[in-house]
């Protein structure tokens, strides 16, 4: 192989075509520079007179190569200047296959209509179900928690929470933890409303009841509406003293202070424990 070709055939390996074609300008003296020109070519027509040219006038492996490349662009040039036929399906094949499956048109059509019906089914039911919730929700808001939920004590993990007294309305001083002159400022309760203080007695079931309850309180009117505070903005009793931590199978009492609206009776006292949004219900008339 001369030295030129071997430079040649390093240039196309590096993909420098311009090289290989100034090496090679119009030799066909043997296989290898047909080869790399044809490969070297700038356009698509001079790269197959190229490999034509090798197949036709040349006998060896490069010939067989370019002659198997011509055949094959030759055979997807013919390809793609055929007709496409749009009409396939009525060719006697495929109208063997749709007479094997119109039988099965009858069974593929009541299938959707079942599945329509079905779907209607669902919505309808969901929608009725939907009522009867609310319902129930209408009813639980208008009667009372007594008919409901006859229930005197809340138990449930922590301990067991019963009510001990109730003065509705209370006469008793109360305050928002304001302090003047070293002395609790006493409050008075919203405009139209009126002070209302539950004793309560808890009995810890854990080891350790860092602050009875261990529990959200509040309270359920007979309309449905609930009132409760958190820790920060209750309300509490002068002179009533803090919490006690206590252990298990220890009781401590203590008083919950709730602004009332006048007029109004509250219905249930609601105990929320931990992560339940479901509460117990303790009677208003308890104890």
């Amino acid at each position: 192989m001369k030295s030129y070709i071997d430079v040649a055939n390093q240039a196309m390996l590096e993909g420098n075509r311009d090289e290989v074609l100034r090496l090679l300008e119009g030799d066909s003296e043997t296989d290898d520079a047909l080869w790399l020109r044809a490969h070297a070519a700038i356009s698509e027509e001079e790269r197959y007179n190229l490999l034509q040219q090798l197949s036709n006038e040349r006998v060896g492996p490069l010939s067989a190569l370019a002659a198997e490349i011509v055949g094959r662009e030759d055979e997807f040039a013919n390809q793609l200047h055929e007709p496409p036929d749009y009409k396939f399906w009525k060719q006697p094949t495929w109208e063997g296959k749709l007479r094997k499956l119109r039988p099965f048109s009858m069974w593929l059509t009541g299938g959707l209509f079942l599945l329509f019906l079905s779907l209607i089914g669902i919505s309808l039911n969901t929608k009725y179900q939907s009522q009867q919730d609310a319902t129930v929700a209408s009813i639980k808001s208008t009667q009372t928690a007594a008919a409901v939920f006859n229930q005197t004590v809340a138990v449930y993990a922590a301990g067991q929470l019963r009510i001990l007294q109730i003065e509705h309305p209370t006469n008793r001083p109360v305050t928002f933890g304001e302090i003047e002159n070293e002395t609790p400022v006493i409050a008075s309760p919203a405009a139209g409303a009126s002070f209302t203080a539950i004793h309560f007695k808890f009995s810890c079931s854990l080891a350790l009841c860092i602050n009875p309850p261990e529990a959200e309180i509040r309270l359920l009117m007979m309309d449905g509406k609930e009132i409760g505070y958190s820790d920060s903005t209750r309300p509490f009793l002068i002179g009533q003293p803090p919490s006690q931590r206590i252990a298990q199978s220890q009781s401590t009492d203590f008083w919950y202070v709730f602004e009332v609206p006048n007029g109004s009776t509250p219905d249930a006292v609601l105990v929320f424990t931990g992560d339940n949004a479901t509460p117990q219900f303790i009677n208003w008339t308890a104890p």
